[in-house]
C-alpha cells in the first residue's frame, strides 16, 4: 500500500519537519494554493509530486498543475481539486459528482480507520486480510463503529445546518 502525503494551503512556504515526512511517503500530493513552484521543485527532488493549483497560485503553478486532477491509485479513483464549494454551494464541477463520491469516500475511510483500530489493539500491520474468525465482541463493534461512520458522514448527524452557519459566519 501507498504511502501518500497530502498537504494544501503552502502558500510559498514548506517547513524542513514536511519536508522530513516526505521522505517517508511514497508520493506527495498538494490540494493547491501552493504559493510558488519553488515549494513543488523542493518536494520534486524528494518525491513524486501529484496536485492541483489553488485560487492564489501564478501562471507557473498553473501550467504545472491542472484545476481538478482525477486519477487512479492503487484502484481507487482519486479526485484532487482545491476549493470544490461550501455545503449547499458546491461548485457545479463538483456537485454532480459530490454524493456518490462521498458514499465511496465514507466507504474507503471506514476500512481503513476500522483496520487502525483493528491493528492499534488486535493485530501487527501485515499484507493479509482481517481474521475472519474474529470473536463475536470484536465483530460487532467493529460493525457498529462501521455504521456509525457512514452515517456520520453522510448525514453528519444533523449537524449540516449548524456546519453551515459556522461556515457562513467564518466567511464573512
Amino acid at each position: 500500500m501507498k504511502k501518500i502525503l497530502l498537504i494544501s494551503d503552502t502558500h510559498g512556504y514548506i517547513d524542513d519537519k514536511i519536508l522530513s515526512y516526505c521522505k517517508s511517503a511514497d508520493e506527495v500530493w498538494h490540494a493547491g494554493d501552493i504559493g510558488n513552484i519553488e515549494v513543488i521543485d523542493k518536494i520534486k527532488q524528494l518525491k513524486p509530486i501529484k496536485g492541483v493549483y489553488g485560487n492564489i497560485d501564478n501562471h507557473l503553478v498553473r501550467k504545472e498543475f491542472p484545476l481538478d486532477n482525477k486519477f487512479n491509485c492503487e484502484n481507487i479513483k482519486v479526485w484532487i481539486t482545491h476549493i470544490g464549494g461550501y455545503p449547499n454551494r458546491y461548485s457545479k464541477r463538483i456537485s454532480v459528482s459530490r454524493s456518490i463520491a462521498s458514499a465511496i469516500a465514507s466507504a474507503i475511510g471506514a476500512y481503513y480507520y476500522l483496520r487502525i483500530v483493528y491493528l492499534m489493539y488486535f493485530g501487527e500491520d501485515s499484507d493479509t486480510p482481517l481474521e475472519v474468525n474474529a470473536p463475536p465482541v470484536l465483530n460487532a463493534v467493529l460493525m457498529v463503529s462501521a455504521l456509525a461512520m457512514v452515517i456520520g458522514v453522510v448525514s453528519l448527524f444533523g449537524l449540516e445546518r449548524a456546519a453551515e452557519a459556522a461556515a457562513v459566519t467564518l466567511l464573512r
